[in-house]
C-alpha cells in the first residue's frame, strides 16, 4: 500500500456537501491542503523519460566495454498502470590490449614511466571506464603528493583506439599542460607552460581565527617558533605554541605534499579542541629576485569550548537481567594549555539479579536488589610521558598518548558486597594508519569482598580453592600489551581482516620483591601478601581474528576465531585465574545461545548458577549479514566454543578441566537469527540464539533436538549496541 500516494489522492478529492457548508468548507480545504503537502504525487508515464532511461543504460554498457551493445524498451499497460521493460543486448565486450602514458611536459612525462608500473589498468582485462576514473584519481593524488599543488584530475585525459578489429582497445593516458588547449584568441596572453612543483614558504598559524570577528589587528601578537609564525591574541591564548607546533607536519622550505597536509589536518582534529580547521594556500608572487614557485600557508584554527558537562542515562541488559544506569561527567579538554584532557566521572546503576545462595536477603530499592556506584578520574596527555631524553627520540608521527586512570566502585548484591579499586598508567600510539598499540606497564586492581553468610557457606561447600579465592580479598598488579591491525581501507567494497593480540602478566615484581626481602608467607595459604591481601601471579595471552568477506554492497560473511590461555604460577600456584581476569563465555558478543557467563567451564553445570570462569577459551563464529532495507539488516549466525580450567589442583568442579582427548566433545554449538537497525553512527542489535549442542548435558543427550521437541521458550534473546565482531 502506497500510503503517501493515498494521502495525496485524498487531498485532491472533492466533497461538494461539506465544501458547500461555509464553516466546514474552510476547515475541509485546510485538511486536504495538509494531506497534499505530506502526500506524494503520482509518477505519470513520460515517454521522454523512458527514452532517457534507455540511453543511460546504453551509456552504462559502453562504459563497461560493450561498445556494440544496445538497449530496447517496451511499455506494458495494465489497469491504468504502466510497466516499463528494458532489455539489454550487450554483445561482445572489448578488452584492453596496451596502455601507455605520455605528456608534453618533459618532467611529468619522465614521472609517468614510474606510474605506469603501478597502473590500475591491466592488459587483458575488460575495458571499464570506472577503472579509468580511479586511475585518473590515483595519478592526480600521486602528483599532488610530489609538490604539484595546482594539478587536478582535469589535466588527465584518455585516447582510445578500438579499430583493431579484434574486440580489443589500445589506451593512452595523456597529461595536458596548463593552457595547452587554450582558445587561440587568448594563446598570446596565456602561452602553454609546464606544471610546477611548489615549495612551502611562510607557515602562519592563526590560533584564534574567527571569520566573523572584526577585532583590531593591534590586539594580535606575532611570534616565530620552530619556523612557524603564530598569530594570536595573547589575552586569549588557548594552547601553548610549543604543543601546537608538534601537531603541524609541514615545514618551511619543504616540497608541498598533500599527504602531509592531510595528516596535519587529521592530527589537529584528533585534539578535539577546534570546531573549525582550515588550510589556505597563497601563491607567492615571482619577480626578478624571487623566481621560485612558493606557497604561503595559513592554518586557521577556531577553538572549541574548553569544558564540557555530560549527563547520560541508559538501560542495561546483563544476561537477561534488566537495569538502569547513569553518569555525570565533567571534561576539561586543555587542562594546562598543553592539550591535556581531564575527565571526572561519577556513575551508578541499579539492577535486579537472582540470589545465588542467600534467598533470605530481600533488600530492594524499587524493583532492584543490586546497586553500584563510584567515581573515576582520567588524565590524558597527547604525548609519551617519558624522561626527556627518551621522549625526544620517539616519533611524533606515532600519534602518542599517555593515560592515567584512578577509580573505585562499590557494589552491593544479594550475595555479597565488594569494593573494586583500580589505578592504571599506560601508553597508546599508532605506528601506521592500520596499527594501534597499547602498553600499560602498571595496573593495580584491588578487590575487597564481604560475602553473606549463606553465600560464604555455599562457596565453601564446593571445596573448590579457585572459586573460594575468587570471593576473597585479593590484589592484582599487572602489565599488559595489545596490538591491533587491520587491512581495511576507506573503501568498504573489499574484503578485509582484523587481528588483535593481547598479553598480560601479573604479580612478578611483587613476588620477586617478597622473595628478596624475605617476606613471611600467609600461614593459612602459604602465599605472600601485600597489605594483608594475597596477590595474583599469572601470564595471560589471547588473540582475536576476524575476516570480513565482501560479497556485494548489501551482503557480507564474517568468519571469526578467538582464544586464549592463562597460566598461573608462583604466588598463584595451584589456582586458576582470578575472577576479574578469567575467561567467560556466553552472551551477546560470543555464543549467543547462552546467557552471559552461563556456559562452562567444560561440561560442568553449576546447580546454583554461580558464575564460573576459565583459564582456557576457544571460540569460533560465522555470521552472514544482509541489508534488506536502507536501515534494516538481518543476520544468520552459528557460534561454537567453551572455556575450561587448566590446573587439576585448582578445582573440584566435575568436567571443568581441559582434556586434550575430549575437549572437542565439550565445545558448545548454537545458531540463530538477528535483526540490526543501522543508523550509521550506532547500531541497535537483537539476536535470537538456540542451543543445538549443549556440553552441560550428559554425553548421550548433548545434541538437544535429537531427544526433544522445539519449544519457543528455548530461544535466548540478546539485545546489544554495535556488531558482535
Amino acid at each position: 500500500m502506497r500510503l503517501h500516494l493515498g494521502f495525496y489522492n485524498f487531498g485532491n478529492t472533492g466533497d461538494t456537501t461539506v465544501e458547500g457548508h461555509k464553516g466546514l468548507g474552510k476547515f475541509w480545504k485546510r485538511v486536504k491542503r495538509g494531506m497534499r503537502k505530506i502526500g506524494e504525487e503520482p509518477v505519470l508515464l513520460d515517454s521522454t523519460l523512458t527514452e532517457k532511461g534507455r540511453m543511460q543504460l546504453e551509456i552504462y554498457l559502453q562504459r563497461k566495454g560493450y561498445f556494440n551493445g544496445y538497449v530496447s524498451d517496451s511499455i506494458i499497460l495494465k489497469r491504468k498502470k504502466a510497466c516499463i521493460l528494458y532489455t539489454l543486448h550487450p554483445r561482445l565486450s572489448y578488452s584492453v590490449r596496451n596502455i601507455s602514458y605520455s605528456s608534453s611536459d618533459g618532467e611529468i612525462n619522465d614521472r609517468l614511466k614510474t606510474e605506469q608500473k603501478k597502473s590500475l589498468i591491466q592488459s587483458g582485462k575488460t575495458y571499464d571506464a570506472d577503472v579509468l576514473d580511479k586511475e585518473r584519481d590515483r595519478v592526480t593524488s600521486q602528483l599532488r603528493d610530489e609538490g604539484y599543488y595546482f594539478f587536478n584530475r582535469n589535466y588527465v585525459t584518455y585516447e582510445l583506439d578500438s579499430s583493431l578489429g579484434s574486440h580489443q582497445v589500445d589506451l593512452m593516458m595523456y597529461i595536458n599542460s596548463p593552457y595547452e588547449n587554450a582558445d587561440p584568441l587568448i594563446a598570446a596572453e596565456h602561452p602553454r607552460e609546464n606544471h610546477h612543483r611548489y615549495r612551502l614558504n611562510n607557515i602562519y598559524v592563526l590560533t584564534n581565527y574567527n571569520s566573523l570577528s572584526r577585532e583590531n589587528d593591534q590586539l594580535l601578537d606575532t611570534v616565530m617558533l620552530n619556523n612557524y609564525i603564530f598569530i594570536s591574541n595573547p589575552q586569549k591564548e588557548y594552547l601553548k605554541k610549543e604543543t601546537l607546533s608538534r601537531f603541524v607536519f609541514i615545514k618551511k622550505g619543504e616540497r608541498f605534499y598533500q599527504r602531509d597536509v592531510d595528516y596535519t589536518y587529521q592530527r589537529l582534529a584528533d585534539l578535539n579542541m577546534f570546531k573549525f580547521i582550515n588550510f589556505r594556500f597563497i601563491e607567492v608572487p615571482r619577480d626578478s629576485i624571487q623566481q621560485e614557485y612558493l606557497l604561503d600557508v595559513h592554518i586557521q584554527l577556531t577553538p572549541e569550548q574548553k569544558q564540557e558537562y555530560k549527563i547520560a542515562g541508559e538501560l542495561t541488559h546483563n544476561g537477561g537481567n534488566l537495569g538502569v544506569a547513569g553518569s555525570v561527567t565533567y571534561q576539561n579538554k586543555n587542562l594546562f594549555k598543553g592539550a591535556e584532557s581531564l575527565e571526572m566521572k561519577l556513575s551508578g546503576g541499579l539492577e535486579s539479579l537472582r540470589n545465588f545462595a542467600d534467598t533470605s536477603v530481600t533488600k530492594k530499592l524499587f524493583f532492584f536488589n543490586t546497586y553500584d556506584f563510584g567515581p573515576e578520574i582520567s588524565l590524558g596527555f597527547k604525548k609519551f610521558l617519558l624522561p626527556g631524553f627518551i621522549e625526544r627520540s620517539t616519533s611524533r608521527f606515532f600519534n602518542p598518548r599517555t593515560y592515567l586512570t584512578i577509580g573505585t566502585n562499590y557494589q552491593e548484591r544479594p550475595d555479597f558486597k565488594r569494593i573494586l579499586s583500580k589505578f592504571s598508567f599506560g601508553y597508546q600510539w599508532r605506528p601506521s594508519i592500520r596499527q594501534h598499540l597499547q602498553f600499560y606497564p602498571f595496573e593495580v586492581n584491588a578487590v575487597n569482598v564481604k560475602n553473606s553468610p549463606k553465600f560464604e557457606l555455599r562457596i565453601l561447600e564446593t571445596g573448590d580453592p579457585s572459586l573460594i579465592y575468587s570471593y576473597k580479598n585479593h590484589l592484582i598488579t599487572s602489565g599488559r600489551f595489545s596490538w591491533e591491525y587491520t587491512n581495511q581501507s576507506s573503501s568498504y567494497r573489499r574484503s578485509h581482516y582484523f587481528i588483535r593480540i593481547n598479553i598480560e602478566a601479573a604479580g612478578n615484581t611483587m613476588y620477586w620483591y617478597s622473595m628478596l626481602s624475605k617476606a613471611v608467607k600467609d600461614t593459612s595459604e602459604e602465599r605472600y601478601t601485600v597489605f594483608g591481601n594475597v596477590f595474583s601471579q599469572y601470564i595471560k595471552p589471547d588473540i582475536d581474528l576476524s575476516y570480513h568477506v565482501f560479497v556485494n554492497p548489501s551482503n557480507k560473511i564474517i568468519f571469526r576465531v578467538a582464544g586464549g590461555a592463562g597460566f598461573t604460577y608462583g604466588n598463584s600456584k595451584n589456582l586458576s585465574l582470578p575472577f576479574d581476569k578469567a575467561f567467560f563465555i556466553g552472551g551477546a558478543n560470543d555464543i549467543r545461545a547462552w546467557q552471559a557467563r552461563s556456559l562452562g567451564p567444560g561440561s560442568y553445570k553449576d546447580p546454583g548458577d554461580i558464575e564460573n570462569g576459565g583459564d582456557i577459551k576457544i571460540l569460533g563464529n560465522i555470521e552472514y549479514r544482509s541489508a534488506i532495507f536502507k536501515k534494516l539488516e538481518v543476520a544468520a549466525f552459528a557460534d561454537a566454543g567453551n572455556v575450561w580450567l587448566m590446573n587439576d589442583k585448582s578445582t573440584k568442579l566435575e568436567g571443568a578441566l581441559f582434556d586434550s582427548g575430549k575437549f572437542i566433545n565439550e565445545i558448545a554449538f548454537g545458531a540463530g537469527l538477528g535483526i540490526r537497525l543501522n543508523f550509521d553512527f550506532f547500531i541497535i542489535r537483537s539476536d535470537f540464539g538456540l542451543k543445538l549442542y549443549n556440553p552441560g548435558l550428559t554425553e548421550s543427550n548433548r545434541w538437544v533436538y535429537a531427544h526433544q521437541k522445539f519449544v519457543i521458550g528455548q530461544i535466548v534473546p540478546n539485545l546489544a549496541i554495535g556488531y558482535p565482531f
